[in-house]
């Protein structure tokens, strides 16, 4: 249960990077019909990072981004900070693109934090970057034992970005209990993502992009050249850039490839000093291995950020108001008394909100153009993942957009966006038999209890982490 002063769908990320800022009104809605060379549909990390690209290579492009709402308002301002690679899925990779391609994956990958990080160094954008790691915990005998064949198969390649510990070692290092033993990425970490957001969108609009937030996109003609309509105007371009994380699920192309689900955090009021008696002020982000998996970290002003998957779904690829009401199972008392007191007793809840991320069936995302359109294109399917791979993604699209192939154009990632899930109405109730399973499994975990065979069946549907390279991913570990 929320504390009595939790203030639910507020973003704590956001309201403390607008309230940094100087407010301006650089970025004002679309009025009326206009031209330009690229229109960049979505104003979060990848559209950003593409627009940012862009201006860099061909300066005199003229560069559009349109948001529905502000910079920052969706996924890229309110997920949870995780900023890691790509590693956990190398199983995933390996199985879908072969051994070669999915290590060249996860090396570009790589290269792109180390450039978002330099990038934030060298244009003054304070995003609270810490490189402590992200730990993947086993809290139950069940869950033990899942990822030392993913680090030999890595080491094999010089890969080594994974630590074993005990749990003795990490209750040493972080003060966290209930863990049996865990695998610590060492160059992952953690940052306030609103602040990168809303920093990328200040360097944008200096680069000279020009920016219309509060403006819908309403209508996209598919035809060459492409326009792309909103609710108070309309651009026709050379180019369209779709970067619009859940709400892609709009377009009848990308509907089928991605499901849209929802994902909750939560914040407590500032405890610096417990943080710093544990060791948990420089802790890792941490994951248990649970289906319906629980978010936990340190923030740089002395909180700590929970979180977890909520319960919205979307049918036919409709986002709507559940999506930001989807805070119930994160701040449930009992699950938080059985999953998350074990790890830190005493959580409590000064702000909650909740909102929708796209997932793909494998985790990873596909970046490419839509089918029979070859001047739209997209990147979509982050999973929840999408910090860190949005760089990735930014340099991709500029390629595409510029009609320069690369060896990121030629990675695995830039495929088509195959069905993957069945068409609805089944998908919507597949989905939610699945997720009801899992959560059954969880809680039998949790309990020593038992579930049945088609309970179990199903269950295995929904993901088995990096244990499981057949199943897919499971619940995202950053959300939204």
């Amino acid at each position: 249960m929320a504390s009595p002063d939790t203030i639910i769908h507020r973003n704590y990320w956001l309201d403390e990077a607008l309230a940094q800022e100087t407010p301006r009104d650089d970025a004002p809605p679309l009025d009326g019909d206009r031209r330009a060379d690229v229109v960049i549909v979505g104003g979060g990390y990848t559209g950003l990072w593409t627009a940012i690209d862009l201006k860099t290579r061909e300066p005199s492009l003229d560069v559009v981004l349109i948001e529905r709402d502000i910079c920052g308002w969706g996924a890229s301002g309110r997920n949870a900070g995780y900023l890691l690679n790509l590693w956990a899925k190398f199983a995933t990779m390996k199985r879908r693109f072969g051994r070669d391609e999915a290590i060249a994956i996860g090396r570009a990958v790589d290269q792109g934090i180390e450039e978002l990080i330099q990038f934030c160094d060298d244009n003054g954008i304070d995003a609270e970057i810490r490189r402590h790691g992200w730990l993947m915990a086993a809290t139950r005998p069940q869950h033990d034992g899942n990822w030392p064949a993913m680090i030999d198969d890595l080491a094999r390649h010089q890969i080594t970005p994974y630590e074993e510990l005990s749990g003795a070692e990490i209750k040493a290092r972080w003060g966290l209990t209930g863990i049996l033993a865990g695998m610590l990425d060492r160059t992952a970490g953690h940052l306030q993502p609103a602040k990168l957001v809303r920093g990328l969108r200040r360097v944008a609009l200096e680069r000279g992009v020009t920016i219309h937030e509060h403006t819908s996109l309403t209508g996209l003609e598919r035809r060459r050249p492409p326009v792309v309509r909103t609710d108070h105007g309309s651009i026709k371009t050379d180019k369209v850039v779709i970067a619009m994380n859940a709400w892609g699920a709009r377009l009848p192309e990308l509907r089928r490839f991605i499901m849209v689900t929802g994902y909750a955090n939560a914040m407590t009021a500032p405890q610096p000093e417990r943080l710093q008696e544990t060791g948990f002020a420089d802790g890792p982000c941490v994951n248990d291995s649970y289906n319906l998996i629980n978010s936990l970290r340190p923030t740089a002003g002395g909180r700590v950020l929970f979180g977890k998957p909520g319960t919205a779904l979307a049918l036919g690829g409709h986002v709507d108001a559940s999506f930001e009401d989807d805070t119930a199972r994160l701040l449930d008392a009992d699950r938080r008394r059985q999953e998350l007191d074990p790890l830190m007793p005493g959580l409590e809840a000064a702000f909650a909100w909740s909102g929708p991320i796209d997932r793909s069936r494998d985790g990873l995302p596909v970046f490419g153009p839509l089918p029979g359109s070859p001047d739209i294109v997209h990147a979509t399917g982050f999973s929840g993942d999408g910090v860190g791979p949005c760089r990735l993604a930014g340099k991709v699209l500029t390629s595409l957009v510029l009609e320069t192939p690369d060896e990121l154009t030629a990675l695995g990632l830039v495929r088509p966006p195959d069905p993957e899930f069945p068409p609805e109405p089944v998908r919507w109730i597949g989905t939610r038999l699945v997720r009801r399973a899992a959560g059954k499994i969880d809680l039998a975990d949790r309990d020593n209890g038992r579930v049945g065979a088609v309970t179990t069946r199903l269950g295995k549907l929904i993901a088995a982490g990096v244990a499981d390279t057949e199943a897919g991913p499971k619940e995202s570990p950053s959300g939204s």
